[in-house]
Parts: C-alpha cells; sequence; structure tokens
C-alpha cells in the first residue's frame, strides 16, 4: 500500500473517506453536526488538490485513507515554512497494517521534499491514539501555541526541514523537550511545597529571615554565590519562598531548578517602571501579557510578540485583591534586557502598544511556565517613571511598606492556586 498524492478524480473517494470519518467523530460527539462540517469543505479540497496538500493512500477506487494540510496563504495564522495538518483519516479496516504510519511518514516526506521548515497539528486531547502516532512519528508539544475558540485540544510540531537555521539567531527556536544540560538531572526533587512566591524585594526576604518567618530548605548555586529557597508557614499551610536575582536569564535559570524541586504553582510580586505617569508611585499591576523584548523566551516558546500569564493565577490574584479593597490594574508589561537602553522612542511605541510597565523578567517567567507546564502570574508595584525624556525614580526603593504588603498579597494568591 502507498500513498501517493491525489488528483481531481480522487475527490469523489475523498468525500467518502470525509463522510465516513464525520461519522466516527459524530459516534465520538454527538453534538457535532456533519452536514456544517461538510459545507465548504469540498471547495477547499479542490484548492488543496491543486497546490499538492492533499495524499491519498491506496488505488484510485480502493483508498484506505487521505491526509491533507494547509499553509500561511490559507491560514493568516499559520507561520510562514510551516505546514499545518487539518485531516488526517485511515478507514478502521486498514489500522492494524500501519496504513495511518505509512500515511503519516508519507506526508512528512512530502512536506519536506515542498520546502517547508516544521510540520504542525493538533488532535482531541481524548484521541490517544491519534497522540502515540503524532509521538512516534517525532511530534513534540507545540508548546505555547493554540487555536482560539478549539478546546481540549493537543497541539503538536515537528522539525522536517534538517535544520532550525533562520535569518537571524533568535529566531531559531527548537522545540525539542530536552536540553543538553535539563534541570530535571541535576536537581534532586526535595520536600517542597507545591506552592512558590518569588520575591523580588530582598529586604523583605531578610526581615522575615530575621523574625524566624523564614527557615532555608534548598540552595542553589551560581557564580554569583548561593540562592536559598525558604519555607514560609501561612495560616496552616506551606509557601517556598525565593528570590530569583535580576534579568531574565538568571530569573529564568533559577525558576527551572526550583520546578525541577517540585514547585508548581508561582506568583511572583516585584516592581517596575512605569511608561503612564498617571500610574502613582506604589499602585499595583497585574500583567497580563509580556511584550517579548528580551531573548530568554524565545528558547522556550516559537517567535513572538506577546506572551501571557496563566488565567487561573490571574484570577487567583484579582480575588485577593479585591477581598482586601485594593487598587489595583490590569495591563500589558514591557520585558526587556536593556535598561539602559529604554530610549524616549522605544518607550512611546510601548505605550501605543498599550504596556504600563516595563521590567526584566515577566515574559521570560510566563514562557518558562507554559514550557514547563506550571502554572505563573506575577504582581507588580509601579516605581520609578520612564514615560518622559527624564527619569523620575519617585523613591521606588524606599518604599518598603508597599513591598512587603504586596510580598503577603501574593503569598495570599499563591494559596489560592
Amino acid at each position: 500500500m502507498t500513498a501517493r498524492s491525489a488528483c481531481k478524480s480522487d475527490l469523489p473517494t475523498i468525500v467518502e473517506l470525509w463522510k465516513r470519518f464525520m461519522a466516527e467523530e459524530h459516534e465520538a460527539a454527538p453534538d457535532s453536526d456533519p452536514a456544517a462540517a461538510m459545507a465548504g469543505w469540498s471547495e477547499r479540497l479542490r484548492s488543496q488538490i491543486a497546490r499538492g496538500q492533499v495524499l491519498v493512500l491506496g488505488e484510485d477506487t480502493n483508498a484506505a485513507g487521505f491526509a491533507a494540510f494547509v499553509d500561511s496563504m490559507d491560514r493568516p495564522w499559520i507561520p510562514e515554512g510551516v505546514a499545518y495538518v487539518v485531516d488526517l483519516y485511515v478507514q478502521p479496516e486498514a489500522r492494524r497494517a500501519a496504513a495511518a504510519r505509512m500515511l503519516m511518514a508519507s506526508l512528512i516526506a512530502r512536506v519536506a521534499e515542498a520546502g517547508y521548515r516544521e510540520i504542525w497539528t493538533n488532535t482531541a486531547v481524548t484521541n490517544r491514539r491519534m497522540q502515540v502516532l503524532l509521538q512516534r512519528a517525532g511530534f513534540v508539544a507545540n508548546v505555547g501555541f493554540s487555536i482560539p475558540g478549539l478546546i481540549d485540544q493537543v497541539y503538536l510540531r515537528r522539525n522536517v526541514g534538517g535544520s532550525i537555521r533562520q535569518p537571524y539567531p533568535i529566531l531559531e527556536f527548537d522545540p525539542t523537550p530536552e536540553a543538553v544540560i535539563e534541570p530535571k538531572r541535576l536537581t534532586v526533587p526535595a520536600d517542597v511545597p507545591k506552592h512558590c512566591v518569588i520575591c523580588f524585594f530582598q529586604e523583605v526576604i531578610e526581615g522575615l529571615c530575621n523574625e524566624g518567618k523564614l527557615r532555608e530548605i534548598a540552595r542553589q548555586r551560581s557564580e554569583q554565590g548561593g540562592h536559598p529557597v525558604y519555607a514560609l508557614d501561612m495560616n496552616g499551610k506551606r509557601l517556598a519562598v525565593f528570590h530569583p536575582g535580576v534579568g531574565a536569564p538568571l530569573a529564568a535559570g533559577l525558576l527551572e531548578e526550583v520546578i525541577a524541586l517540585g514547585c508548581s504553582r508561582f506568583i511572583a510580586c516585584g516592581g517596575a517602571g512605569v511608561l503612564d505617569k498617571d500610574v502613582t508611585a506604589g499602585r499595583i499591576i497585574v500583567p497580563v501579557s509580556a511584550v517579548r523584548d528580551e531573548g530568554t523566551s524565545y528558547h522556550y516558546l516559537p517567535p513572538g510578540r506577546e506572551v501571557a500569564p496563566s488565567a487561573e493565577a490571574v484570577a487567583a490574584i484579582e480575588r485577593v485583591l479585591d477581598a482586601h479593597h485594593c487598587d489595583y490594574v490590569l495591563g500589558k508589561t514591557w520585558t526587556t534586557d536593556a535598561f539602559y537602553r529604554e530610549t524616549p522612542g522605544k518607550a512611546k511605541l510601548r505605550q501605543s502598544e498599550g504596556c504600563l510597565t516595563v521590567e526584566m523578567e515577566a515574559a521570560a517567567f510566563f514562557a518558562v511556565a507554559k514550557f514547563r507546564g506550571v502554572v505563573f502570574g506575577q504582581m507588580l508595584y509601579a516605581g520609578d517613571d520612564v514615560s518622559g525624556p527624564e527619569w523620575d525614580d519617585r523613591h521606588w526603593h524606599g518604599r518598603t511598606s508597599a513591598r512587603e504588603a504586596l510580598f503577603w498579597l501574593a503569598a495570599e494568591s499563591c494559596l489560592l492556586l
């Protein structure tokens, strides 16, 4: 049994295969409407056949299955160089003959031959057979990608171009799940709480240590020295607490190691510069998106302009802030690596995108969390003002009471996760 490119004469056969596929889908999901799904599909298929995007498995009138893909010409949300598999079906009687594996192998070869860089697809969370097929074919999780409105799906991708090389290194994302240096191989899991507060306020951590409220339970190391991880008892529950350092690379690396220790629910609290002078010093900002103007996030997610925190974490933060009648605002933040290059022109551009704040870690935090499958949210308090031609520090380092208050709000929010 072989797979070949479909031609116009195959259309009636493929339509019959599609009807069988939709009948199986309708049986699995009775709320689906096969007739509605069929509308417009035949016309789309004709276009795909003409462009060589459809394969048929078997002979003319005895086809065992078919597969079809689309690209950025068909769907604007598909990245350039990506072939997206939208249909793959093999008749039940041919499945034991490894027909699906044969069809998938032929499809991968066809996509590579056509010059695509990657092949992406999605399948239902409940379709374990397809997930196993795709994993055996070399597909890995497509971290950070989803199709709006399509629920209960698993998204996967596979490199087919033989190289991830791009015009610029920052664009060369590799979805391979394991790296040469892997945190779980270097870090011994410990008896740590699953809830963790990441606190940027060293004076708050030192104060809690002096009061005997924090107990060291683990220690990470870097060339800067030790990075302790503490345990805090709050309302009869345990929380982990640690300082992530400053800057996306170090913060992301320490987060990776704490995840490897065993933490999985995170709320970070820190300060940020503001891009709107009307945001008063000390006001709380809850990021709902971060502009990825740093480098670390591009090693965890495909290139993109923004990345979001976990919706569950944002909801928990809002619940706590509302309960305490706190003045806060939801907004977008700008994550940058170069605080000495926050130029007036760049600040105006970020303002035009809707950014309220600027900081150095949020985008990296959110990207690591998505890649590792953990829950992450962040709370910022408004500090210095970089919205005008001259910097105004607004004495933001001296607002100790506001910083400590934000820590306890973060801790309370974290325990809701």
